[in-house]
């Protein structure tokens, strides 16, 4: 809604409160064996604000071979994620290591554990990754809305608590002579980084094409596999917003009967696979 006095304002009232930061340097994920590591979702991390749901997603990115002996994955990581992560002799981002890891036997691909816990395999799970509130989100949404304003210097203040934690000490990222559009940017990037598969993505990016300032204009690459043996089997392109009505969710059928025929959806041509070397038999 760009309503960003608000937004600044509403981060202001709970940052107040003294709400935590997990250090990931203090992480333990040097280990091939899962459940041996450190992981983001557990009970202990003071990040967490609320949670609630199931946690639906370690079900199918979980890289390690099960009980049953099936290493297949069926979903994982794009490789536009894992290409935002920097680790070189500059900058070094801890999350790449804490939040994903690479599968044992499609060594090109990534599943994320940062949603992964052993114990949820033997006990009820007390923390989701459907529905899950933590306090990096608040540092990012004031940074975005300084950052909108004008105030590069206070969203680069704002941001500091996450290079804190989230980056090795002294490689963190550079923005002293970032310009106002680069320093969203980078925001919108460090969003993804970190609120990766908790439900977010898709409410930015439909957010970014609307933005009246600047808006995102960009062709999505949805990368499909099959179920059963986590086969590469093409690929589906959600075109820029404004050129493609699948940035439009359609109205559900009991609303539209509820309405007598007042709502109605536009047609919905069944969208092709668009992967010339992969055809269907």
């Amino acid at each position: 809604m760009e309503r960003y006095d608000e937004v600044i304002t509403q981060c202001d009232s709970a940052l107040n409160m003294g709400l935590q930061m997990l250090d990931l340097n203090n992480f333990f994920y040097d280990t091939e064996w899962l459940d041996e590591r450190d992981y983001l979702y557990m009970a202990s991390n003071p990040e967490i604000v609320f949670t609630m749901g199931y946690a639906t997603v370690q079900d199918y990115v979980t890289p390690a071979t099960n009980d049953y002996g099936n290493t297949s994955l069926v979903y994982s990581a794009s490789q536009s994620l894992i290409d935002e992560y920097r680790v070189d002799a500059e900058v070094l981002d801890l999350r790449f290591r804490c939040y994903f890891e690479r599968h044992w036997i499609n060594s090109d691909r990534f599943g994320v554990v940062k949603n992964y816990s052993y114990e949820q395999y033997w006990e009820y799970p007390v923390v989701f990754d459907s529905f899950l509130i933590r306090t990096v989100e608040i540092y990012l949404n004031k940074a975005e809305a300084q950052a909108m304003k004008g105030d590069l210097a206070g969203a680069i203040a704002t941001l500091q608590p996450l290079f804190d934690t989230r980056y090795a000490p002294g490689m963190q990222p550079k923005l002293s002579s970032s310009s106002e559009k680069e320093l969203v940017n980078f925001i919108r990037s460090e969003r993804r980084r970190e609120l990766c598969f908790e439900g977010h993505r898709w409410p930015d990016l439909r957010r970014y094409a609307v933005n009246t300032k600047y808006p995102l204009e960009t062709t999505i690459r949805h990368m499909v596999y099959e179920t059963e043996n986590g086969e590469y089997a093409g690929y589906y392109l959600l075109k820029p917003y404004g050129t493609d009505n699948g940035w439009i969710m359609p109205f559900g059928s009991k609303e539209i009967s509820y309405s007598e025929g007042v709502l109605e959806n536009p047609d919905r041509p069944e969208r092709p696979n668009e992967d010339p070397n992969f055809r269907r038999e």
